[in-house]
């Protein structure tokens, strides 16, 4: 049997291949035909060696070549495409891959036709909602809707991220005998991504608070955050108050349809975007673009032209 995993959504990977781990193990009652080979440093000759061993004390034996395509080597994976045309009845090949191979390469070919395939993308925002619902049902603790969406704003689509982050809500729910975790729980203890943190200084320069924009600007500094990712961070906010700005008097439920948004970003970008006229954003805008230039043009440091940058924001726009 030969199977292909492969996507961003490395955690759902992992889970599926411990799982079948775990079954052949309870299966054979023993781990003596498992075998797990990095692919990154394969050989065509291992490769060869791995697939044709017989199993000892045993019928079956599983094979788990890891990451295959992150192999420097174009020639092994062209080898290894031909080799896996015809493995022994005996074998289970399980290839797994972070990340999206390249589709053109023989072996992803081959792969896609005699394999079992199965692509882990990065779940939607309802499938982690749905995630999550089972997760507090595996731990038999109840997630909030509210904190549910909470949850996946702060801490975004990383499954690992939100387990860790589930199981320490879960901690502090049972501390205090509750069993639900609910969305003030969330604010406590998960400290938000910058999508959400941009927020603060959108607030700021709403009202024209220096001070505080410049506290909400440190927030990223101080967590070591590149300043070129903050720089554009705030771009991209400017551009989606212009977007929502322009699309007049929709609701929100349209809004988010019509822009892909996250229904909470949409929310709240709606919100901070009556605070500004039109005028006042494209002039934002255009002054972004000017400070873009200046930095890419060697005019000015990224550091420095982000305190100017704020700083003219609240004064001058």
């Amino acid at each position: 049997m030969l199977y292909f995993f492969y996507g961003d959504d490395t955690y759902s990977i992992k889970k599926s291949l411990s799982k079948i781990e775990s079954s052949f193990i309870d299966k054979e009652k023993s781990d003596l035909n498992l075998a797990k080979i990095g692919g990154e440093n394969i050989t065509s000759g291992l490769f060869s060696q791995q697939i044709s061993t017989m199993p000892f004390l045993g019928e079956k034996r599983l094979v788990f070549v890891s990451n295959i395509f992150k192999n420097s080597d174009k020639e092994i994976r062209r080898n290894i495409a031909e080799m896996v045309k015809k493995i022994p009845e005996f074998l289970t090949l399980i290839f797994a891959d972070d990340g999206s191979p390249d589709k053109r390469e023989a072996l992803f070919k081959t792969l896609s036709k005699i394999a079992s395939v199965k692509e882990f993308a990065q779940k939607s925002d309802f499938e982690l909602r749905a995630w999550i619902d089972n997760w507090g049902k595996t731990h038999e603790i109840k997630v909030s809707p509210a904190a549910s969406a909470k949850l996946i704003l702060y801490a975004g689509s990383d499954l690992w991220r939100l387990d860790n982050e589930l199981n320490k809500l879960a901690g502090l729910a049972y501390f205090d005998k509750r069993s639900e975790i609910n969305d003030s729980d969330v604010e406590k203890l998960v400290v938000a991504n910058n999508q959400y943190k941009i927020f603060d200084l959108t607030d700021a320069l709403s009202e024209r608070n220096t001070q505080k924009a410049y506290s909400a600007l440190y927030s990223f500094l101080n967590e070591k955050e590149d300043e070129m990712k903050i720089f554009n961070l705030i771009i991209s906010q400017v551009r989606n108050l212009m977007m929502i700005s322009s699309l007049g008097n929709l609701s929100e439920r349209e809004i988010t349809e019509k822009t892909k948004l996250h229904p909470y970003v949409v929310k709240k970008t709606v919100y901070y975007a009556r605070k500004f006229s039109f005028d006042q954003l494209k002039r934002f805008y255009r002054y972004l673009g000017e400070t873009d230039w200046a930095i890419k043009s060697g005019q000015g440091d990224p550091r420095t032209s982000l305190d100017l940058l704020v700083a003219t924001l609240c004064e001058k726009c």
